[in-house]
C-alpha cells in the first residue's frame, strides 16, 4: 500500500484530540504536511494542531470552518452508562456530525470503530460503534476496526491501562480463565492507513475494514507479556467474569470514576470471533 503524494494545502479535521489515538493522528498528519484542525470539548489545541474548535458529540460540524479534505471521527464519550444516552450521544451524535460535514462540503469521512463492533456483539460500546458504522457508510465514509492500539514508546489507551495494572501488583484476578482472544494494532500503522485514505487511497467498495495484525493473543498472555517487558513477576488468578463486572458496575453506580468501565470489560471479553478482515490492510500491521 503506497500512499499518494501529500498536498500541503489539504486540511484534516480530527475529533477526540484529547484522547490517545486522536493525539497520535494529529501528530501523524502534521508530519505529513497537512493543516490540522482539532475538534474537542475545550476548543483549544491539545495535540499540536494548527487550530482548534469546540465540538461535543451531538454538535453539528462547525459551520465557521472551511470544508476539510478529510474528517476523522475518533471521539467517543464513555460517560453515559444507559443505552438511551449512549445512543443519543455516540450514535446520533456521529450521524449529525457526518451529515453536517457532508453538507459543508467535506471531501472524505473516516470513522474509527472497534473490533468490539460486529453483528451480535454484546457490549453497548460495540453496538454503538456498529450503528455509527452504518451512518458513516450512508454518508459515503468508511470505518476502520482496530484492535488494541499499542506503542511501546508511547503507551496509552487500553494497553496503557493494562500496563499500569500489572505494574501495581504481582497478583491480578482475571475474568474467566483469561482465554478470550484479542488482536493488536500499532498506532503508527493505523495512522498510516488513515493517511492513505486521506491522500486518495481506497479499498474498492468496502465501507468497514478490520485494521489489525491477525495474530491472536489470549488476555492472560497479554498481561504476562506486559509484566515481562517491565521485568515484573505476575500471577493471574482466574475469577468468574460476573464478579469483576459486578464490582465495576457497583463502583459506577456509586459515582466512582474508574479507568475501566463495566461495559469495557464486556468489550474485552467479547471481541469479534470471526475476525473479518481485508488482506490489503492486515498485511501491513506489525505484531505486538
Amino acid at each position: 500500500m503506497s500512499a499518494p503524494t501529500p498536498s500541503l494545502a489539504r486540511t484534516c479535521c480530527i475529533t477526540g484530540t484529547g484522547g490517545y489515538l486522536g493525539g497520535c493522528l494529529v501528530r501523524h498528519f502534521k508530519q505529513r504536511g497537512w493543516r490540522v484542525v482539532e475538534l474537542n470539548r475545550s476548543g483549544t489545541i491539545l495535540a499540536g494542531g494548527d487550530e482548534a474548535r469546540s465540538h461535543r458529540l451531538g454538535d453539528p460540524f462547525p459551520g465557521s470552518l472551511e470544508a476539510p479534505s478529510l474528517l476523522v471521527h475518533a471521539a467517543y464519550d464513555f460517560t453515559p452508562l444507559a443505552w438511551e444516552e449512549i445512543h443519543a450521544r455516540n450514535v446520533l451524535g456521529a450521524e449529525l456530525l457526518f451529515a453536517s460535514a457532508r453538507t459543508a462540503g467535506t471531501g472524505r469521512i473516516l470513522h474509527i470503530s472497534s473490533m468490539s463492533a460486529y453483528p451480535g456483539c454484546r457490549s453497548l460500546y460495540g453496538r454503538a460503534k456498529l450503528l455509527a458504522e452504518a451512518h458513516a457508510a450512508r454518508h459515503g465514509g468508511i470505518s476502520l476496526r482496530p484492535g488494541l492500539i499499542h506503542d511501546e514508546s508511547q503507551p496509552g489507551g487500553m494497553v496503557g491501562k493494562l500496563r499500569s495494572l500489572v505494574s501495581l501488583s504481582p497478583v491480578i484476578p482475571i475474568p474467566g480463565r483469561g482465554r478470550n482472544v484479542l488482536y493488536f494494532t500499532h498506532q503508527e500503522d493505523l495512522c498510516r492507513v488513515v493517511g492513505y485514505y486521506g491522500e486518495g487511497g481506497d479499498w474498492g467498495s468496502e465501507s468497514v475494514l478490520t485494521a489489525a495484525n491477525p495474530t491472536p493473543w489470549m488476555f492472560r498472555d497479554i498481561l504476562k507479556e506486559l509484566a515481562r517487558r517491565q521485568n515484573r513477576p505476575l500471577l493471574c488468578i482466574p475469577t468468574p467474569w460476573q464478579m469483576s463486572w459486578m464490582a465495576l458496575k457497583l463502583a459506577e453506580i456509586s459515582g466512582d470514576n474508574l479507568p475501566l468501565k463495566s461495559d469495557s470489560l464486556i468489550s474485552l471479553l467479547n471481541q469479534n470471533p470471526s475476525f473479518d478482515y481485508n488482506a490489503k490492510i492486515i498485511s501491513e500491521f506489525r505484531e505486538f
